[in-house]
């Protein structure tokens, strides 16, 4: 499923870097699951995996996909459009991103064509349906990354909104972040910057749409996967 900073094409290389640099096993905790991309990956790895996040359609589409929900294959433009402006819900969540240009929450209906390269329902579906499995094995709940309180033996991978995104405390989450790690956990956390306590572990240019999901514009950020 299309995720506006989603980590679809590193996720794999992500995981080889936090399970080969890390021991512990007692427990995996994800508090930003966003399309859950990473959370595929590690939580194989794992008998007690655990996601959350603080977008209740989020939570929601992940609970439903645990409690049997199958996802649609198309949205019409009218459901759309609907749905923008509805109660939270799976559906909501596989509509705003999964069928937004991009994966930009609403950013733009994004039109389901199964003979064209674009097929954006097509693929959220195809998605989480490959990732059912995982989900249904996971603890995942609707919860500020701040209510979660990982101890020794677990290893924590945050994609948090990156530094200057709108009403985002940087600071306060990488005092979190700190208190995680006095506490015995293993944090990992993906950014483009970080303070001088956090060390990068890998990093990699990845292309990435720029200047808005439809502008056609594209270029190469690096993405850096840092650990405190």
């Amino acid at each position: 499923m299309k995720y506006m900073g989603g980590k679809a094409r590193i996720a794999k290389r992500l995981a080889e870097v936090m399970l080969s640099t890390t021991t512990d096993r007692v427990g995996y905790l994800e508090p930003f699951v966003g399309g859950a991309w990473v959370l595929e990956q590690m939580a194989p790895h794992f008998s007690a995996p655990a996601a959350g996040d603080v977008m209740l359609d989020v939570a929601l589409l992940w609970q439903a996909v645990q409690q049997g929900w199958v996802p649609p294959t198309e949205i019409s433009r009218e459901r759309y459009d609907e749905l923008r402006n509805a109660e939270p819900s799976a559906e909501r969540a596989f509509a705003g991103f999964g069928c937004s240009f991009g994966g930009k929450w609403f950013g733009g209906y994004a039109k389901n064509d199964p003979s064209h390269a674009a097929d954006y329902a097509g693929a959220a579906h195809r998605s989480i349906i490959k990732k059912t499995p995982v989900a249904q094995r996971s603890f995942i709940t609707h919860a500020d990354y701040r209510s979660w309180a990982p101890g020794p033996g677990v290893v924590v991978y945050c994609d948090p909104p990156y530094s200057g995104a709108p009403a985002w405390d940087a600071d306060q989450f990488w005092a979190t972040a700190r208190q995680w790690t006095a506490d015995g956990a293993t944090v990992f956390i993906s950014e483009y910057s970080a303070p001088a306590d956090a060390r990068v572990v890998w990093s990699a240019d990845v292309l990435q749409a720029l200047n808005g999901a439809r502008s056609g514009t594209q270029g190469t950020v690096a993405e850096k996967l840092f650990r405190l």
